[in-house]
């Protein structure tokens, strides 16, 4: 409930893997939502354009059609080799922006599309994660959720 109104009725699984809203995904701890279109479907796949950068989603879409999609930080693992085998559908390089420390410590990364990852404090520092250093971010094709592009934002309180 936001603002005195219902968002979502759902099993827990549900909620948590296809929220019915934005306001819905961020409290459940999505924290990249980014807005797009479906580029193409193929084995049940779809292909996301977001910007100019193509996302792999397992979900349910057509070709066309206003998608908005979101991504949980622990979903995303990040590597300083770009490339490699992984079974993964989904890698970019990107740039990191800044980091916030805790823990796990947050990662916002210029991935032409901006994207969150929580690692480890042990593999921030391994990883020598700093403003500047450029990685590979993966995440499976799984990770990716649809987030109801109908569904209207609630007002701002």
């Amino acid at each position: 409930m936001f603002a005195g109104r219902l968002h979502q009725v759902d099993a827990t699984a549900r909620v948590f893997g296809e929220p019915a809203s934005e306001e819905v995904a961020r409290f459940v701890g999505v924290e990249t939502i980014l807005a797009g279109h479906v580029f193409d479907v193929e084995d049940g796949v779809a292909i996301v354009d977001i910007g100019g950068a193509r996302l792999a989603i397992a979900g349910a879409a057509q070709r066309g059609d206003p998608v908005r999609v979101g991504i949980r930080p622990e979903d995303v693992t990040l590597s300083l080799e770009p490339g490699g085998p992984s079974s993964a559908r989904n890698q970019f390089t990107g740039t990191v922006r800044s980091l916030m420390p805790g823990s796990p410590v947050k990662v916002l990364l210029d991935c032409g599309f901006p994207l969150v990852a929580a690692v480890t404090a042990r593999s921030a520092a391994e990883l020598r994660l700093a403003a500047g250093v450029r990685v590979t971010a993966l995440f499976k094709a799984s990770a990716v959720h649809l987030v109801d592009p109908a569904a209207p934002d609630p007002p701002a309180p």
